[in-house]
């Protein structure tokens, strides 16, 4: 059953990220020029796992610069502790993607410790 909600929070979590994307693609002024796809600012993403990040790179391709915070796929996330460098990164990004189901808490606690109003969090 865990395993069940994992995936539908995962494939929703991938829905959201798209529609995001593609919001923050299209959300220029309608007084300011168009910007090309070359010339455009990438949306700084932060991942809690190397899955979720590459999820986001596949999706989001050149229009993001994606990092995840737990790639050695032998950390427990659930004795992770994060350095300054971590909360740091987390500061900065403007997309956050985390499990949301209690996997990877260290990132809703960092995120808590930085908030950001233009933010957005994928759980």
């Amino acid at each position: 059953m865990k395993t069940a909600r994992t995936v539908v929070a995962a494939t929703a979590s991938a829905s959201l990220l798209t529609l995001v994307l593609a919001g923050c693609a299209t959300g220029a002024s309608s007084t300011a020029p168009a910007a090309t796809a070359d010339s455009s600012p990438k949306i700084t993403v932060v991942a809690g796992e190397n899955e979720y990040a590459d999820v986001v790179q596949q999706i989001g391709g050149d229009r993001v610069d994606v990092s995840a915070i737990l790639s050695d796929p032998n950390t427990d996330p659930h004795t992770f502790e994060a350095s300054a460098s971590v909360a740091k990164e987390i500061a900065g990004a403007k997309l956050i993607v985390q499990n949301g189901l209690g996997y990877d808490d260290f990132m809703s606690d960092l995120e808590k410790a930085s908030p950001d109003e233009s933010r957005s969090d994928m759980k």
